[in-house]
């Protein structure tokens, strides 16, 4: 009797225990909010009901319930990364600092009365701002039909109050702008200004040493730890590929990346190069209107990031809109260090002879355009007609 009584004990002991940890778990889940993905899906799903925003996301996050924002990671721009399947939801943090989140007041335009005609030109305009002289029908074209989620050749208000929203995040203007280019991630759904980015998971292209002896240990068996050449003459030739693309894009003008590290591109299982940083890459006229007349005493004073650098003008000590250093440049830069370790002796003398023109291109030359295409072409052919016997 005694022994089916502690056996009695121990079930119940045990059950109790499950039941505690399982309330437990609810609570982490369901109540603290760490994230404050739940109280800012409330707030968004308010004004999706109210007729303020709208977009496919809105449907699944809103209507379906399919759609949930609990764990997250924060970015260095100031962004909370929501994982979602192969997407990442990518909302302001600022929005969610304040509690409980209020979003009124954050979608007021376009107001009532707005046409679909005058919003197509809201939209031009702050294109030809990003953008520069020129026709950019094209990318106003895009845009607006992203905006119009439902398919039915309209944008309603909702929807364009969703598209304004969003075109005030670098990131979403400059994936928007390259959708198409393959070495970007691509775009998601959207609900307000919450947007989708293909979830990039990529190992930088290397690593750097540190200062010290720590690096100088480091740098003494750094050449037993580079991938196999033939790889990092593929990825060479991705980025090649990637910097020609945005040197004039469609009709979008030249495109800057601000920060050519080796933490700023990547590479997936099949040796792929990926942009990683895509809130690095920005219009360059948008740079220039940014940078130009700003007090400057040196080069430095007009840097935007780490690798978009203007030229400061002695003259008057304010900004000009003239780089120091076309991309391509900083690119060979980054491939003399990246392509040096184990580089194959059949191609050694033509490879460092091609960077080496790289590295002297003049920002200011007027044979910058061809000089441009020309050494990135070279390098392209040279390195792909090494390595296509090897790297499919």
């Amino acid at each position: 009797m005694t022994r089916v009584v502690r056996l009695n004990r121990m079930r119940s002991f045990l059950l109790g225990g499950i039941i505690v940890v399982v309330a437990f778990i609810y609570i982490i889940e369901h109540v603290y909010d760490s994230c404050g993905g739940r109280a800012f899906a409330e707030a968004l799903c308010k004004q999706f009901e109210e007729g303020n925003v709208d977009g496919v996301l809105c449907w699944d996050l809103c209507r379906r319930k399919t759609l949930q924002l609990r764990s997250c990671i924060y970015d260095s721009d100031g962004y909370r990364l929501f994982y979602n399947g192969n997407y990442y939801l990518k909302v302001l943090e600022s929005r969610l600092k304040s509690f409980p989140v209020n979003l009124d007041g954050a979608f007021s335009k376009p107001g009532v009365g707005v046409d679909v005609k005058e919003f197509r030109q809201m939209v031009g305009h702050f294109v030809d701002v990003k953008l520069g002289a020129g026709s950019h029908d094209e990318v106003v074209k895009d845009l607006v039909d992203a905006a119009d989620v439902n398919r039915d050749s309209r944008v309603s208000l909702a929807e364009a109050k969703s598209l304004w929203a969003l075109l005030k995040h670098n990131e979403f203007f400059m994936l928007s702008m390259l959708r198409g280019v393959q070495h970007v991630p691509s775009l998601g759904g959207f609900c307000g200004d919450m947007y989708a980015v293909q979830a990039v998971d990529y190992t930088p292209l290397y690593t750097r040493p540190a200062e010290g002896w720590r690096g100088t240990l480091f740098s003494a068996f750094r050449s037993w730890g580079w991938m196999n050449w033939n790889y990092r003459g593929k990825l060479a030739v991705g980025l090649l590929e990637f910097v020609s693309e945005i040197y004039h894009h469609r009709s979008s003008g030249m495109v800057l990346i601000c920060d050519v590290s080796e933490k700023a591109f990547g590479y997936g299982d099949n040796y792929d190069l990926m942009v990683v940083k895509v809130n690095a890459l920005r219009p360059r006229n948008e740079l220039a209107l940014l940078i130009e007349n700003r007090p400057c005493s040196s080069d430095a004073d007009c840097r935007y990031l780490s690798d978009c650098v203007f030229r400061c003008g002695v003259e008057r000590n304010t900004c000009s809109a003239d780089l120091v250093w076309p991309n391509l440049l900083q690119i060979c830069r980054l491939l003399h260090e990246f392509l040096r370790p184990n580089v194959p002796r059949v191609i050694r003398a033509e490879l460092f002879l091609l960077l080496d023109r790289c590295n002297n291109l003049n920002s200011t030359s007027p044979r910058l355009e061809m000089d441009h295409a020309l050494v990135s072409n070279e390098l392209r052919s040279l390195l792909w007609r090494y390595v296509s016997d090897y790297v499919s």
